[in-house]
């Protein structure tokens, strides 16, 4: 199935349930938005593939978004399934993030815009459709579904509590006053638990050390 202009030129999948699933993200953005990244953005997927090679002239026209095999919505799933939301919501995400010209110098301040602007694109296209449908109400994206979502994906289980003698060693964390600040002014505006966020912080700075071999 082809697809209708500008998801073609934005969407680069030998899957058809691929297309369609972006295709349906897409959707959701802005249509200025969407008329202004339709030939500058390439959303590419691996499905059917050992491995791709990204020829020179997309490289070099394109901002590339690559998505984790984690997120993908079974097929069938429907609009309003909490796997079918959230990866709508990454790629408003990733698209945001081309959108507020990010170049990662403040990471925890990009992800929170990030977060901001995707949020108020879902929403304000489930008010549209919402109003102008009268089937299934769409619920709006809350950032309570958005950060368990990111939990569920990633594995993740707050509810768990370690011990003194659960801990096998001593790591040291050094956090800098606007980090900090950062996290109590998200939660503060989004009505999140500090100690979620600042265990999220801590988190990714340890997976970086991690992957970073320090």
């Amino acid at each position: 199935m082809e697809l209708p202009l500008p998801y073609r030129k934005m969407i680069y999948s030998n899957s058809c349930d691929e297309r369609m699933a972006i295709k349906s993200a897409l959707e959701y953005l802005p249509d200025n938005i969407l008329e202004k990244w339709q030939d500058s953005i390439a959303i590419v997927t691996m499905e059917g593939r050992h491995g791709i090679r990204i020829h020179e002239e997309l490289s070099k026209n394109k901002q590339l978004v690559f998505l984790s095999d984690k997120i993908w919505p079974p097929r069938g799933a429907i609009e309003t399934g909490s796997c079918l939301r959230f990866f709508i919501f990454v790629i408003l995400h990733e698209i945001a993030h081309i959108e507020l010209k990010h170049s990662s110098q403040n990471k925890t301040e990009e992800e929170y815009e990030a977060d901001k602007m995707a949020k108020e694109w879902f929403n304000d296209h489930v008010q549209k459709i919402n109003q102008s449908e009268s089937g299934s109400i769409l619920k709006p994206l809350t950032c309570k579904e958005i950060e368990g979502n990111k939990d569920f994906v990633e594995g993740r289980d707050w509810t768990y509590n370690s011990r003194k003698d659960d801990l096998s060693g001593f790591v040291c964390i050094k956090l800098y006053p606007d980090e900090i600040t950062s996290v109590f002014k998200r939660a503060e505006n989004e009505q999140i638990s500090p100690e979620v966020l600042l265990r999220r912080l801590i988190r990714d700075l340890l997976g970086d050390a991690f992957n970073s071999g320090q």
